[in-house]
């Protein structure tokens, strides 16, 4: 003999079962679209939103090596060390740590009120070159 209440609630569970696999596919494509806009390398800077960046690590260079955004702007940079030495990157109050060779880090420096200039903190590495800039728009 079935039992109708036994029917209703294993509705139920299946209906809530669905619907937090559906917010779970929403949340999965809303990252992947964030990732892809990351991975893409462009500096992109929405109204609202931060300043992306993909910076590539070369010898003693960042490429790019400079960004220019409004002060209310969130800074976030893609760093990937295509050297075969550890470098990092010292910008305003932000520090990436270590980025190894091959190593890829996404960081928030976040905002800038004035032009700032951030460096490698290896020794010798700023003295020959290896600077990044922000320019702030007034």
């Amino acid at each position: 003999m079935n039992n109708p209440n036994m029917t209703t609630r294993a509705a139920q569970v299946v209906s809530r079962r669905a619907d937090v696999l559906a917010w779970l596919i929403v949340a999965a494509l809303i990252t992947t679209a964030t990732i892809c806009a990351l991975v893409r390398g462009e500096s992109s800077q929405s109204p609202d939103g931060p300043a992306l960046q993909d910076i590539r690590i070369t010898g003693m260079e960042f490429t790019p090596s400079s960004i220019e955004v409004d002060s209310s702007t969130h800074v976030v940079l893609r760093i990937t060390n295509d050297d075969s030495r550890e470098h990092n990157l010292k910008l305003g109050s932000g520090f990436t740590g270590p980025i190894y060779p091959g190593d890829s880090v996404v960081y928030d420096f976040g905002t800038f009120e004035s032009d700032t200039q951030g460096w490698c903190t290896k020794a010798g590495h700023k003295a020959m070159g290896m600077v990044y800039d922000v320019t702030v728009r007034e």
